[in-house]
């Protein structure tokens, strides 16, 4: 924790999918700052220790959670629509 907003925080990610933003303790209805991040976060291609990385926004003061899905299996959803 520190009280300052870390803009475009990178994470590592060991495969390519999307990062969803589950629960964020500075949202407002938890009487934060409101200081959060996009619905969908998209991995990147990553020249660091693993394949894919994600940037965050890191709140002050706060916990961030998120669920990943990997992109194979979005892939794999839209084509059975």
């Amino acid at each position: 924790f520190t009280p300052v907003v870390r803009y475009s925080y990178t994470i590592n990610l060991p495969k390519n999918g999307v990062l969803y933003e589950q629960m964020n303790s500075d949202a407002e209805d938890f009487g934060g700052s409101n200081v959060c991040n996009a619905k969908k976060i998209a991995a990147e291609k990553s020249s660091g220790p693993l394949p894919f990385l994600a940037k965050i926004t890191l709140p002050p003061l706060a916990a961030v959670y998120f669920a990943f899905e990997e992109i194979d299996n979005l892939i794999l959803q839209e084509e059975q629509k």
